[in-house]
């Protein structure tokens, strides 16, 4: 630095020195005098600090590393209450560190070798596995410790946290694995707003909406032994069951059949509704006051939570050009739903979950 800028800065001091003791001085008797020349030593500092000519070549800022972090929720619908561990791909290990009320947890992944293995473990000792491919979110839940498995067609996820380098290098069978799943649970995720989301780096929240509310109606459970995930309902009602290995051939491996009627309660008007419907016949009919609907094609049957929803064409009273979705869960009671619209897409007929009388009902069987 030149000497003309090292003598600015010494006068800029000697400045501010006179002007702190010029402001000690405020006892004094003599108000202008002071106020004058405090306004002057003011002027003058100012005149210093326009004057000092700074080089960038002169300015050093320290080399200072960036903090790497690995963030996410641990939940299975509610936070889990326990620790969650990391691991990097040369076995270095973080934890435990205790999940946060929320589910939330944080690691310092700086000087860390991706990818990173994580893994969560609650208080009856129950392990969730998860992976992030580097510095970022990566949550953990049964939605990741199901595609970890599925990834490379793991009997027990707990294999590629235990052999980092080996397993998991490659983000694409990550993806895969997670587009099979959503493939499959579409309509589940769907119905509850979580289509389209990625459990392993969305941000989540574990306040029963989205993904999170899936996660309070759905379990997955992992056989760990035979290499087999089952899914349920949160009344325990099988909604479908595969291998992890032929996990991305499960939706033809899903047998559903649906037999059976239903007719609701009178209405006010004292009008009554029914639906029948077996997947035996491929038929569907449904009859409201004087409007009778019939099916000419089913175009889909898809299992969800407690029952299936079923999508096709028909006719109205004969006239045929309308598209119907009905939805049946198989409860206590049974209920269903229908919608209907015509050609154009104009909605004929929409209505809620009805209930079944007692002496009628449906039987869904999903395999």
């Amino acid at each position: 630095m030149n000497m003309k800028k090292t003598r600015s800065k010494s006068m800029l001091l000697c400045l501010l020195s006179i002007l702190v003791f010029l402001l000690a001085a405020c006892g004094s008797t003599n108000t202008d005098k002071l106020d004058t020349a405090i306004n002057n030593v003011i002027d003058d500092a100012a005149d210093v600090i326009n004057s000092i000519d700074i080089d960038p070549e002169d300015i050093v800022i320290d080399n200072i590393e960036p903090v790497l972090t690995v963030s996410g929720v641990a939940a299975t619908g509610a936070p889990i209450t326990g620790n969650v561990y990391l691991k990097d791909i040369t076995g270095i290990i973080l934890g435990p560190q205790e999940i946060a009320a929320d589910g939330s947890f944080h690691f310092d992944v700086t000087g860390l070798t991706p990818p990173y293995h994580l893994y969560s473990e609650d208080i009856q000792g129950n392990k969730l596995f998860s992976i992030a491919m580097g510095p970022g979110i990566a949550n953990i839940n049964p939605f990741t410790n199901l595609a970890i498995a599925i990834a490379d067609c793991l009997t027990d996820p707990a294999e590629a946290y235990n052999n980092p380098a080996i397993y998991l290098k490659d983000i694409t069978v990550i993806n895969q694995a997670i587009n099979d799943i959503m493939e499959i649970l579409d309509p589940i995720l769907d119905s509850f707003g979580a289509a389209g989301i990625n459990p392993f780096t969305d941000p989540f929240i574990a306040n029963h909406t989205g993904l999170d509310r899936v996660l309070d109606f759905l379990d997955i459970d992992v056989d760990t032994v035979n290499g087999v995930v089952t899914f349920t309902d949160y009344m325990e009602n099988l909604l479908g069951k595969t291998t992890i290995c032929d996990f991305s051939n499960a939706a033809d491996t899903i047998e559903i059949v649906v037999t059976g009627s239903g007719i609701t309660e009178p209405d006010p008007q004292g009008f009554i509704a029914r639906l029948s419907f077996s997947t035996e016949t491929g038929r569907l009919s449904y009859s409201f006051q004087r409007s009778h609907f019939v099916s000419t094609k089913i175009t889909s049957i898809t299992a969800v939570i407690g029952g299936v929803i079923v999508t096709g064409e028909g006719n109205i009273n004969g006239t045929p050009g309308y598209v119907f979705t009905v939805r049946i869960t198989d409860g206590s009671p049974d209920k269903f739903s229908i919608e209907i619209v015509d050609s154009d897409g104009s909605p004929y007929l929409s209505t809620d979950l009805l209930n079944v009388s007692v002496d009628t009902g449906f039987n869904v069987l999903i395999n």
